[in-house]
């Protein structure tokens, strides 16, 4: 973070070891409403008359989504709440010669029981590592490279498909500029991508079984375009 700036995130995570790396260097900020989130940026903004940098996050609507659906009735009530929000804090940023930017950092899809498949035990045990990555994009460590590759590939047929993770670091999937030394290390050695609206998932020993209906990390459109608002007060 550069500096001067400020993090106002979610009170029940403001101490987690994700956030104490994400705002290093920053001035963390907690709230627990939406009315505290607007109130906390706009005393950040305020807070002096030197340029500043301020960064906020509302987690529920992602909850939510994940929960019922992006396309869900709570899904909506909620989008409504940050909209009204939003609005609430440009008035009240009015005159501080401020850009505010509101914008996601992915979009969803809804995917129904019978499009979520459970990795097999006969894949399954031929992992170093549990999944990783996302149900839509999952990123696979594995012993032998072909015979897992030729085994996922007859499992999902037509719902994914099966790739060299290098090959979507060479076909630019994750942006440009000079890797990580370990990058290789995140991305593991196969990649499921499922189509559609398919995922994947695999369970390890004493993890609680649960679904998402709301999905992301995918490369559908709705998935990968997101909004951008910029408004200058």
């Amino acid at each position: 973070m550069p500096g001067n700036s400020f993090v106002v995130t979610y009170k029940e995570i403001i101490d987690s070891e994700y956030n104490t790396c994400h705002c290093r260097g920053a001035q963390c900020v907690a709230y627990e409403t939406l009315d505290e989130l607007v109130a906390q940026i706009e005393g950040a903004v305020k807070s002096g008359a030197d340029r500043k940098f301020v960064y906020a996050y509302w987690p529920v609507y992602d909850m939510v989504s994940h929960r019922y659906g992006a396309g869900s009735a709570e899904a909506f009530e909620q989008f409504a709440k940050i909209d009204a929000a939003f609005g609430t804090l440009l008035a009240r940023l009015s005159g501080t010669d401020s850009v505010v930017i509101a914008t996601a950092d992915h979009g969803f899809i809804d995917v129904a029981p019978e499009e979520s498949f459970e990795l097999p035990v006969s894949l399954a045990s031929l992992l170093r590592f549990p999944l990783c990555g996302e149900r839509r994009v999952a990123y696979c460590h594995v012993h032998d490279v072909k015979t897992f590759m030729q085994k996922a590939k007859d499992w999902l047929g037509e719902h994914a498909d099966v790739i060299p993770s290098q090959n979507l670091a060479d076909e630019g999937w994750f942006g440009p500029g000079t890797p990580h030394p370990r990058f290789k290390e995140r991305i593991g050695d196969v990649a499921l991508v499922m189509r559609g609206r398919y995922t994947v998932k695999d369970w390890t020993p004493g993890e609680s079984r649960h679904l998402h209906i709301g999905n992301h990390g995918g490369t559908s459109d709705d998935e990968m375009l997101i909004p951008l608002i910029l408004e200058a007060t």
